[in-house]
């Protein structure tokens, strides 16, 4: 069973990365036919206004819009390369089947129970069962002593608890547990 727990754990992670791999992959190559969109306009901007200024090298404003618009045009080639090169690096992830979980042990039955064991924890089971009921005990009966105090502050609480504890009596009453349904806790 374990065995195969581990098994079904790791086809499921690797169906998610891949899953998750794959909607990257469809993400980054939209975003890498905007880019090439963009590298386009930009190129076109740039042999646009070299066809309308043959001789631009003689004025500094036309010089500094040839600069601005090459600089333009080497940025959206730069974003292209560099979501191209995520495009690939997306795809190989998509596409890679290494398990997410390395077991180191492989899970084994015993080959006979350990009596030892079990009887050291059902010993401390039942310590720490009667602890928490002791505490649980204290608890009540520091409730039951506060309800007798009759307090604003105590009936608001008890209030607002008795709209906690409604629901799990009405699933108590419908599960017919003896006791449960039908207590009260009003003063």
């Amino acid at each position: 069973v374990a065995n195969r727990l581990l098994e079904e754990l790791n086809r499921f992670n690797a169906e998610v990365s891949q899953e998750r791999a794959s909607d990257e992959r469809r993400f980054v190559e939209g975003r890498v036919a905007a880019q090439e969109r963009n590298l386009d306009a930009a190129e076109q901007e740039l042999s646009d206004f070299l066809v309308a200024n043959r001789q631009f090298r003689n004025s500094p404003d036309l010089t500094f819009e040839h600069d601005r618009l090459n600089r333009q045009v080497s940025l959206q080639q730069q974003l292209l390369v560099s979501l191209v090169q995520s495009l690939d690096q997306v795809r190989l992830r998509e596409v890679r089947d290494v398990p997410v979980l390395q077991v180191i042990e492989p899970p084994l039955l015993a080959l006979r129970p350990d009596g030892l064991r079990r009887s050291y924890r059902a010993t401390v089971g039942f310590g720490i069962g009667g602890i928490v009921g002791l505490l649980l005990t204290g608890v009540l009966s520091l409730f039951a002593a506060a309800r007798t105090a009759r307090d604003p502050e105590v009936e608001r609480f008890f209030a607002a608890l008795e709209g906690v504890i409604a629901p799990v009596r009405a699933v108590a009453a419908r599960l017919g547990l003896p006791g449960v349904a039908n207590k009260s806790h009003t003063p």
